[in-house]
């Protein structure tokens, strides 16, 4: 999302070259004019570090100047020392609060470090002087993914003259960046439920859910399977015996359910579950009389 913000500095350089010429050099003595016409030279050459000095020597002359300020920061900012560019920026625009020029260099001074906070109250008051810092505004929107008010600008901006396509196009590509946005913050939010829920409870839950398909083998081999990292946890003796007695290995339910009431501890519903699964697998052993002593016992807990 630079290339708005590449566009427009063009522009803008431009126009502060023409306002740094503009500087009233009459007054000033002859070592000030010869430093600063040097400083600008070296400057124009990609000299910066050589521009720098000159343009601090002609603040020795004269410290309120806030073009000096302004023109230091720039070659910082040219040698990618955002931070110090920052610092004269930040000068020149107390001293002039108002010049668009200095306020856009201390905007980029802000973006190239991501001080994306100072970055976008920055723009704001540009775009207050002139509108055509909203694409730069939309561009930090984006930055710090707040979609809907970089959707609402374009908005704003279509009403007042009317549609285009570029901003057309940017919209959809906006739009889908949110789209992608929302689904990624849904997914996280849905691993961070599953990261709260007990590890017993996702167990539990996934042994219903293969009991509700109705694969009694694949019950089985789970439950199994979770008791050898669970030994003491009476419902995967359930599961486990459910499993066998709808296989008809009634036998070999009763040992699995038996095994888990030895682990109840202030569980009467599970308790009484697996009395119900006893009665049903001495039911299949046409063990009428025990069938009907764990049916009795699973009701009375009920």
């Amino acid at each position: 999302m630079l290339l708005g913000m590449l566009c427009l500095s063009n522009v803008v350089m431009a126009q502060q070259e023409e306002e740094s010429a503009e500087l009233t050099l009459e007054e000033y003595s002859d070592a000030f004019q010869e430093s600063f016409f040097e400083a600008l030279k070296q400057k124009g050459i990609e000299n910066y570090e050589k521009a720098i000095d000159l343009f601090l020597e002609c603040k020795k002359i004269d410290k309120e100047t806030p073009a000096l300020d302004f023109e230091i920061g720039k070659s910082f900012l040219a040698l990618r020392k955002y931070d110090q560019a920052e610092g004269y920026l930040f000068t020149a625009v107390q001293k002039s609060p108002d010049n668009q020029w200095y306020l856009f260099e201390l905007y980029r001074s802000y973006f190239f470090q991501h001080k994306n906070d100072k970055a976008l109250q920055t723009v704001k008051k540009l775009v207050a002087i002139d509108e055509q810092y909203n694409e730069e505004l939309i561009n930090l929107y984006v930055n710090v993914k707040d979609y809907d008010k970089a959707l609402a600008l374009i908005d704003e901006i279509d009403n007042k003259k009317g549609k285009s396509t570029q901003r057309d196009s940017l919209r959809r590509r906006i739009t889908w960046m949110k789209a992608d946005q929302e689904s990624n913050e849904a997914a996280n939010k849905q691993v961070e439920v599953v990261k709260k829920k007990n590890p017993l409870d996702l167990m539990r839950e996934e042994l219903e859910a293969i009991e509700a398909a109705g694969d009694h083998t694949a019950l089985f081999l789970r439950a199994d399977k979770a008791l050898g990292q669970y030994p003491s946890q009476p419902f995967l003796y359930l599961f486990k015996g459910r499993a066998l007695n709808k296989s008809q290995q009634f036998q070999r339910a009763i040992y699995a359910l038996e095994s888990g009431l030895d682990y109840i501890i202030d569980d009467p519903k599970t308790e009484s579950q697996i009395y119900l699964e006893l009665s049903n697998a001495y039911t299949g052993l046409n063990n009428l009389k025990k069938a009907k002593e764990y049916l009795k016992k699973s009701q009375t807990i009920q």
